[in-house]
């Protein structure tokens, strides 16, 4: 298999950003990557350079990084302007929806600023690919700014048993930093929707925790929702994560 995605291209956790014969060193993995090994069927195994973070892919040389879209955009922190597409996606059709609001079915990206026993909540940042007008990513906290809150139930698939009454708490899901993607299931009020992360598309898609004395990305773990690997500790961690499928097997 030939892969090799572009400078400019967007990447979630989990993209398989270049692969080559185990043997080529054709490309190194920079910032918000890692290196694994997949065995192939009748073809040897392969060397994947795989995005550990959402953002933009970027080359330098052989170097392939994956950088943060605040690192990157001028609307993120710029006042750039309503509507813009982060992604390619035309923003006419998504320019209604950032300005007044997402509707049912929308996806959504949330940084989180609360995780409690009950529910989970944040700012929206981004409709459909598109950077919210309320300035979650440009100015965090502004009164304006659309928030989603994700209750326990509408976290992940549970189902009640003798042994577990009540669904996990959001506080093992979601931590507060966390930037999230969810689907819109309703408008409780102006300015805050229900959301919801059970489809297999939505969870968390960017974390980080401290180890080491420095903040370390959390990468996905294929095949698994319910944690995010360190790569430096090799720990797991409890995250709600978008399914990433685990390599076939031969």
């Amino acid at each position: 298999m030939s892969v090799r995605v572009e400078t400019g291209a967007m990447a979630a956790p989990g993209e398989v950003l270049f692969a080559s014969p185990v043997g080529a060193r054709e490309a190194t993995a920079g910032a918000g990557c890692y290196t694994r090994v997949v065995e192939g069927a009748g073809e040897g195994a392969e060397r994947h350079i795989v995005a550990s973070r959402l953002g933009v892919v970027q080359w330098d040389g052989s170097v392939v990084a994956v950088y943060p879209w605040a690192a990157l955009s001028p609307r993120v922190g710029g006042g750039g302007s309503v509507g813009e597409a982060v992604d390619g996606l035309p923003a006419s059709g998504a320019r209604a929806a950032v300005v007044f609001g997402p509707r049912p079915g929308h996806h959504v990206l949330v940084r989180i600023t609360h995780s409690g026993r009950f529910s989970a909540s944040g700012e929206v940042i981004a409709v459909d690919g598109v950077w919210s007008s309320g300035g979650g990513g440009a100015v965090p906290g502004r009164q304006d700014s659309f928030r989603g809150v994700l209750r326990a139930e509408d976290i992940r698939p549970f189902r009640v048993t003798k042994d577990q009454l009540q669904p996990p708490l959001p506080s093992e899901a979601f931590c507060a930093g966390d930037v999230v993607q969810a689907q819109v299931l309703s408008q409780s009020e102006a300015r805050l929707y229900q959301l919801t992360t059970i489809p297999e598309c939505c969870g968390v898609v960017q974390s980080s925790v401290q180890c080491g004395g420095q903040q370390v990305e959390l990468q996905a773990v294929p095949g698994r929702r319910d944690g995010m690997l360190c790569p430096v500790d090799r720990q797991l961690y409890p995250r709600w994560c978008p399914l990433v499928p685990a390599p076939e097997r031969s």
